[in-house]
């Protein structure tokens, strides 16, 4: 005969399960045995949710994102999602080792002895394990800690970190491998799909030709102090992208467990096979500074994988707002150019607005810059705003500081490689010069340069005055945007005091 309290169909008992789900549940202790309590429960219930939001979580890190196939959205603006995740994942962790331990150091007594114990099995040593790693993922994660210790440092561990965690969680508690194979096969699906992709871009080309055909680069430095540029030019024949996608590059000579997104500044060229590819990487730490260190000497090797991301502009804009700060131009120039090219009203506001740190800079990119120049002429409805932020009159330094590979290339053998170098660069520096100062003197009311001194332009004045232009025009209104977040977060909040909205679309492209 069952008593009342051993009944699990009592109400007592099926009222304390139930406050379970709510509160943790602890009994006197009997003597010679444990207390009971509801804790170990609760722990193993958080345990189980991180487990099952783990391959929602790598899913949200792929590359090669069934997300973005289904919803549109671009693969890195999921990134916000899995850094999030991998947060909670880490709370989860947390909250499950803190409540087994307090179960198995206190209410399952005595102590110390049990718990010295209970970490001898295997199954506590590998749920140790995961816990320091998936504690060493959510701390080196975090952007100051990126920026300390590089992102190389960081995407290397990341990778490997990850796929340890996953391993250790499975030999933590294999009773939930389910989740733990979901998640490798969503890796694995990414790699594949990644390998392809770059396969597919490499291999061929040519009539005729057999093998992996890689870029090379030419290689220059742009600019002085911590203002330094680097720009590559090469030529690779594969179909045409859309302005506004970017590439990832691995540049084997330096390493090839590594690659970077950087969005293309040239323009595509749908009728030509082969297409010129311009790209402009700011020389920081890294793989950076190695690869401006070669700057001059002989062509890189690149490899590509891509393209990535949405084509713009859309093809029913009227309308377009692309403001960029820094290197955040490779995005919107192009947006722009392509723009004017295929607006069937000449009338439509296109205003092109560039902060930069100083005036060198507006030779990161000469010729495209000419071209959009050029294109006042023919469209009223264009503007162009230039703020310098870090100088109130312009500084003109000799900007590009090392040789191309066509200057080495007309040196004379007899007379020597220094002396045509060294006169190619004088004659550079002189380009450059003359170039800088011809886009200085022009100040009209269509092409405007701002010498802002220490400060920044306020994003309300350049949205408000474009929206003023753009509401009498009419149509529909594209604000396309890149560069640093403090600038895309400046950019967002003046959007937000807009009145009028229908109609208007906001892309700010980042992949941090």
């Amino acid at each position: 005969m069952t008593t009342p309290e051993h009944d699990p169909h009592s109400a007592s008992n099926i009222l304390r399960r139930f406050t379970g789900y709510i509160w943790l549940y602890i009994e006197p202790t009997k003597p010679g045995g444990k207390t009971r309590t509801t804790l170990g429960w609760w722990s193993n219930r958080v345990g189980v949710l991180s487990y099952a939001l783990t391959p929602f979580t790598v899913l949200l890190a792929s590359r090669e994102s069934i997300l973005t196939m289904l919803t549109g959205i671009p693969y890195q603006h999921f990134n916000f999602l899995h850094r999030w995740c991998g947060r909670i994942i880490f709370a989860q962790a947390a909250l499950h080792t803190i409540g087994w331990t307090v179960v198995e150091a206190y209410y399952y007594g005595p102590a110390p002895d049990v718990y010295y114990l209970f970490l001898t099995n295997m199954y506590a040593v590998f749920g140790c394990v995961a816990t320091f790693l998936i504690t060493f993922l959510t701390i080196f994660s975090m952007k100051r800690v990126i920026r300390w210790t590089g992102y190389e440092f960081f995407k290397i561990t990341h990778s490997i970190g990850a796929i340890l965690y996953i391993g250790a969680c499975w030999g933590h508690w294999d009773k939930l491998w389910c989740w733990m194979v979901a998640s490798l096969v969503l890796i694995a699906i990414d790699q594949s799909a990644r390998l392809f992709k770059t396969c597919y871009l490499h291999f061929g080309g040519k009539k005729g030709s057999i093998g992996f055909r890689r870029g090379m680069a030419d290689v220059q430095i742009i600019g002085e102090g911590d203002d330094v540029i680097v720009r590559l030019d090469f030529d690779f024949e594969q179909e045409a992208w859309e302005p506004g996608q970017h590439f990832y590059l691995c540049f084997p000579s330096l390493s090839i467990w590594q690659s970077h997104p950087f969005t293309v500044s040239s323009m595509p060229d749908p009728s030509s096979k082969v297409q010129h590819h311009t790209y402009l990487l700011r020389a920081r730490k890294g793989q950076t500074v190695h690869l401006a260190a070669l700057a001059g000497q002989t062509d890189v090797p690149v490899i590509m994988t891509g393209p990535y991301g949405p084509g713009w502009p859309q093809h029913t804009t009227d309308n377009v707002l692309a403001v960029a700060g820094g290197t955040g131009v490779t995005f919107t120039l192009p947006i722009v150019i392509q723009s004017l090219r295929q607006l069937i009203v000449p009338q439509a506001t296109v205003d092109f607005v560039w902060v930069i740190r100083r005036a060198q800079d507006l030779l990161w990119l000469n010729a495209e810059f000419v071209e959009l120049k050029q294109m006042l002429a023919s469209n009223p409805g264009l503007r162009i705003n230039i703020f310098v932020t870090r100088e109130d009159t312009p500084h003109i330094p000799f900007c590009c500081n090392r040789p191309g590979k066509q200057a080495q290339q007309n040196a004379d053998p007899e007379k020597g490689p220094n002396t045509n170098i060294s006169s190619t660069s004088s004659q550079t520096e002189t380009s450059n010069r003359a170039t800088l100062q011809e886009l200085l003197a022009i100040d009209q009311e269509r092409f405007h340069v701002e010498l802002l001194g220490s400060h920044h332009p306020t994003m309300p004045m350049v949205v408000t005055s474009f929206m003023e232009r753009a509401s009498k025009r009419g149509g529909f209104i594209q604000i396309v945007g890149s560069g640093p977040e403090s600038m895309g977060s400046d950019l967002r909040t003046a959007i937000s005091t807009v009145e009028e909205k229908d109609g208007l679309d906001f892309y700010w492209d980042s992949r941090e």
